[in-house]
């Protein structure tokens, strides 16, 4: 009886336990962790900081696009990354085994660059938080975890995180089922995240033009609602056009996702557009 007891006791225990973490995501429903073995070239001084953060306890995982690259066969240009270890931390750790680092700015919004050899740029590491405010630059941030940052991202395949010592790729969103099914999808709810920041509706359209992807059904409708690009600067509209054009694999086919989302007039107002695409490809 007191076997059967205490099995019983564990399960409510073990429920409560799920209920509550449930219960703590409340503002978003997380989808499960999935985690995929993926085999990627690191940089040996992304390898070196990683092994100097576990040395100190604290984990510093690769996240954003060059996953994203990773998956989806190609070489990741940059390897941007997230740590539970607050800036004041990270500096510390990163000094006192011969570092130096720059962007004072940065710190102040959760971003220390540390400058490593073989990146005259230097290796950008940020702690986990949350943004308050809107905008590409947000007003303030709070430190936080994992499962809250990655609440703060743009795009499902711009939100994966990989674990470097275990070789994993951590997916809190379901981006790695959205990269197999060729979806281009927002974090959580695709109008919210256009109101932080409209120019995501044409990151969205670029995402879906460089990897031959659709628009998910909400993603897409958020921007047919509200296609405006207000607070938007024309020379980040121009950037963002130029990175969409130069990197799809056809022109032709942005170019058409543009006129289908009736943006032309929204980024270009001054300018006669003509929508009879040539494919050049």
């Amino acid at each position: 009886a007191q076997t059967f007891f205490c099995l019983g006791l564990f399960s409510y225990i073990s429920k409560v336990n799920i209920y509550n973490m449930i219960k703590s995501y409340n503002t978003y429903t997380l989808i499960l962790e999935a985690q995929q073995n993926l085999r990627m070239n690191i940089p040996k001084d992304v390898l070196d900081l990683h092994k100097l953060f576990k040395k100190n306890k604290r984990e510093l995982f690769i996240v954003g696009g060059a996953v994203r690259d990773a998956l989806l066969g190609q070489k990741p240009k940059d390897f941007d990354l997230a740590t539970d270890a607050f800036p004041a931390e990270v500096i510390d750790i990163v000094t006192k085994a011969g570092y130096t680092t720059t962007g004072e700015v940065g710190h102040q919004f959760g971003v220390v660059i540390v400058n490593v050899p073989s990146d005259p740029a230097g290796v950008e590491v940020a702690t986990f938080r949350e943004d308050i405010g809107k905008g590409r630059r947000p007003d303030a941030v709070e430190y936080s975890t994992i499962d809250k940052d990655v609440l703060r991202r743009d795009l499902t395949i711009n939100a994966l995180f990989y674990d470097m010592g275990t070789e994993e790729v951590v997916d809190l969103v379901g981006g790695l089922d959205d990269i197999k099914n060729s979806k281009i999808r927002t974090v959580g709810v695709a109008a919210d995240r256009f109101a932080e920041d409209p120019l995501r509706k044409l990151r969205a359209l670029r995402f879906a033009g460089r990897t031959g992807s659709k628009l998910e059904k909400e993603t897409a409708e958020a921007i047919l609602t509200d296609n405006s690009l207000e607070g938007i600067s024309p020379e980040r509209i121009r950037d963002e056009f130029k990175k969409s054009v130069t990197t799809a694999k056809s022109a032709k086919v942005y170019l058409e996702m543009v006129s289908e989302f009736k943006l032309w007039n929204i980024m270009f107002p001054s300018i006669l557009i003509s929508t009879r695409f040539v494919n050049t490809s």
